[in-house]
């Protein structure tokens, strides 16, 4: 586990590094910024869901393949429910779109589960934690 918005899998015995499309969690490992707001609960969350489990990872065809770290750019599958989405909708994350000139395959469904956790108050969103403010 990386963070909130970013795993390491084992894949055919080696790592491969996954940022997760979509998805934005507040910042635990870049060392250019302090820890974030709500940055450790969601790499906990992230590690209680997918440590040790299998998972689905599919990249979105009509996005890159890799970000400018090499890292795989996909949707993270466990237990048949989409991980990046659920990291949105229980206020972990906020959504996030790379490039406005190409949304992402599932961008109304991520937008939607953000909006639901902001009219909640959850996670990130709740007055007594962030209120959304993450930086």
């Amino acid at each position: 586990m990386i963070d909130g918005d970013t795993v390491s899998i084992l894949k055919d015995s080696r790592e491969v590094k996954i940022r997760m499309l979509g998805l934005d969690t507040p910042e635990t490992e870049d060392p250019r910024k302090p820890v974030q707001c709500f940055g450790a609960e969601a790499a906990n969350h992230a590690t209680q869901i997918l440590v040790g489990k299998q998972v689905v990872v599919r990249p979105d065809p009509s996005q890159d393949r890799t970000d400018k770290y090499g890292r795989l750019l996909a949707y993270v599958w466990v237990d048949g429910a989409l991980f990046n989405l659920n990291q949105i909708a229980q206020g972990f994350g906020h959504e996030y779109t790379y490039s406005h000139s190409h949304p992402y395959q599932y961008q109304r469904e991520f937008r939607a589960a953000a909006r639901y956790a902001r009219v909640h108050h959850l996670g990130l969103w709740n007055p007594a934690t962030c209120n959304g403010v993450t930086n």
